[in-house]
């Protein structure tokens, strides 16, 4: 049985994407990364999702089920970085 995801809070934060050149079985492809800041004590691991990311108005800019790859807690904030999950 697939696992069941369900939204479990609110969160406000920083999230912008990066676009990098890679190459992928010989062909160059572009690779988008979606990264973020949250404050520091936001409950999230490398085993969350995010459904999805929206402006303070509540105007989605990334929607999908978006994988959370790494979660590292800098000085005054985490880092995210998250994906599209597969």
């Amino acid at each position: 049985m697939p696992p069941s995801w369900s939204a479990l809070s609110t969160t406000s934060g920083f999230f912008w994407s990066e676009a990098s050149d890679e190459v992928i079985n010989n062909k160059t492809v572009i690779v988008e990364r979606l990264k973020g800041f949250l404050p520091i004590g936001t409950d999230i691991t490398a085993a969350d999702r995010l459904e999805k990311v929206t402006d303070r108005n509540g105007t989605t800019i990334f929607a999908g089920d978006l994988e959370v790859l790494s979660v590292q807690r800098i000085k005054t904030h985490l880092e995210v970085v998250v994906r599209k999950a597969e």
